[in-house]
């Protein structure tokens, strides 16, 4: 559930998300790398994930904090 790169190294996240990436890249060349920043969200989670992830903080707090953490 974490986005890669295709076979052609273009990124999976979406368009919207990647051409402003692309984008700001472009505008910042003192913190561009050509290899990285267009493909930076590589490694990230999709949106399924981050929703995975989310869920699994809700559980750990849950057990860590039963007094305190309640989900209305």
């Amino acid at each position: 559930l974490l986005f890669s790169v295709d076979p052609d190294l273009t990124p999976q996240d979406n368009d919207i998300i990647a051409s402003g990436r692309l984008r700001a890249c472009n505008a910042n060349p003192e913190r561009r790398d050509a290899v990285t920043c267009p493909i930076a969200s590589t490694g990230h989670p999709t949106p399924r994930g981050a929703a995975r992830y989310g869920q699994a903080v809700i559980k750990q707090l849950e057990i860590a904090m039963p007094n305190l953490y309640t989900i209305a």
